[in-house]
């Protein structure tokens, strides 16, 4: 009988040992858990800062460009109303012109 009862104390102690050895696992194992999880999410913010950086990057690319073909045009229409203006600005100096030197001959006529 005391054989049995010493066999049943060394199991008792066996099992606790083994509940212990099973608790600090499951502490290693959720600390794990947790560094994992914060370098997921560390990865993820990453992740999301680089690809809002990147469309970032392609919208000021894309906007860069619209501006400069919108410059380019607006410099095109500046330089044809320049040359308009010019056009008209020649017709009106010789209109004048021709008003004086018409006004002067029929002047002396």
């Amino acid at each position: 009988m005391q054989a049995t009862l010493k066999r049943l104390l060394e199991a008792e102690d066996r099992a606790q040992e083994i509940l212990k050895a099973a608790e600090e696992r499951a502490r290693e194992m959720i600390t794990q858990a947790r560094e994992q999880a914060t370098q997921s999410i560390e990865v993820a913010r990453r992740d999301a800062a680089a690809t809002l950086r990147s469309g970032l990057e392609g919208a000021q690319s894309k906007a860069a460009i619209d501006v400069k073909q919108r410059m380019d045009r607006a410099e095109a229409e500046a330089r044809e109303i320049e040359r308009r203006a010019n056009e008209h600005f020649s017709d009106a100096v010789e209109m004048v012109a021709d008003w004086v030197i018409s006004g002067s001959a029929s002047g002396s006529e």
